[in-house]
């Protein structure tokens, strides 16, 4: 109203002989109202993007049944060590019938042997996510003992750093195979009963890699911004049939795998890295769950630049602080252009 109040003063002031003196005080008269006016506006636009979008966030009914866990079944890949026990941790202790799923028995065997010293009972089930075949028969064992797979956590992974000239086409291969594909083919043997059921839940572990990049990764991070773009892809084609989907991004972490990737990493990317926290696994497994009991869709684990990382990467996908964001981003966008600046002054300046 308001607007258009100060837009009629202005127009009967033009009609007046006098009109540029008369017009150029209207104005002036009318902008704090116009200004007003404007940010008015604005906020009700922010409270009515709240209320109509927030709602569109992934359901809080990630595990089945009517207290948590209770009917669950959660198949765990990568769960012999790493992230991938600790997750599997904590839902058998929230009553989830467990299986995690590796390659290597004896990994599998340690696994078990450790979270049953913690009072908590899984089922180990051995099996290759490169291998269709290998996670079809591991599904089907699984699924024998507890029944059929009702969240499926996809957590296997590793990470092949060095430079781009230094790592061969075989490994950029091998890393697609493992780390997306591995997901893929995941999914394929758990996903149609979650279908057919018309419930489910899939988990798919990103990495924070996949909200930026830099000197070290480049045939890692590709493999995890592909598995973040499925995950986006798969939250809009399962939501017919009542599948909640979410990405997680998870930080530098204390575990074997992280141990591994040190051993290739260029020492420009150590130096980037230089100082960043490296974090227990089981906060980030407990931050995660958190996420998932609050239905949200991107999980940055709990990890403040993740977060913020997150929020800046969004894009379409699924908002669920929308307002903070709104508030947040343009600070985002410096802080951005600081580490930006930041990482490529290091690798300029840091010999491989």
């Amino acid at each position: 109203m308001g607007l258009i109040i100060s837009a009629m003063l202005v127009d009967a002031a033009s009609a007046l002989p006098w009109k540029k003196a008369a017009t150029e005080v209207v104005a002036e008269a009318a902008a704090p109202t116009m200004a007003l006016t404007t940010a008015a506006c604005g906020a009700v636009a922010l409270v009515a993007a709240a209320v109509l979008f927030l709602p569109s966030r992934a359901a809080p009914k990630w595990l089945a049944g009517a207290t948590p866990g209770a009917s669950a079944h959660v198949l765990v890949t990568g769960g012999s060590e790493g992230l991938g026990k600790e997750l599997a941790a904590l839902m058998a202790s929230r009553g989830a019938r467990v299986s995690i799923v590796a390659r290597t028995a004896k990994k599998l065997d340690a696994a078990v042997a450790e979270l049953a010293e913690r009072k908590l009972s899984v089922r180990a089930v051995a099996g290759d996510v490169t291998s269709a075949e290998s996670l079809k028969s591991a599904v089907a064992d699984a699924e024998a003992a507890h029944g059929p797979v009702t969240c499926v956590v996809c957590c296997a992974g590793g990470a092949r750093t060095g430079l781009f000239s230094d790592v061969s086409a075989d490994d950029f291969a091998k890393q697609m195979d493992l780390n997306y594909l591995g997901v893929v083919k995941t999914l394929k043997a758990t996903l149609p009963g979650m279908v057919d059921r018309k419930a489910g839940t899939a988990v798919l572990v990103s990495s924070g890699l996949a909200l930026c990049g830099y000197a070290g990764y480049s045939a890692y991070a590709p493999t995890k911004w592909a598995v973040r773009g499925l995950a986006e892809t798969l939250r809009s084609e399962l939501l017919p049939f009542d599948i909640s989907v979410h990405s997680v991004y998870p930080p530098n972490m204390d575990t074997p795998g992280f141990v591994e990737e040190n051993r290739t990493k260029p020492k420009s990317t150590k130096a980037i890295e230089e100082g960043e926290p490296t974090h227990d696994p089981k906060a980030v497994a407990t931050s995660i769950v958190a996420s998932l009991d609050a239905g949200h869709f991107n999980v940055a684990c709990g990890d403040f630049g993740i977060g913020l990382l997150a929020r800046a990467a969004n894009g379409l996908s699924v908002r669920t602080t929308l307002l903070l964001d709104v508030v947040a981003l343009p600070v985002i966008a410096v802080i951005g252009c600081v580490y930006r600046r930041m990482w490529d002054r290091i690798v300029r300046a840091t010999p491989n």
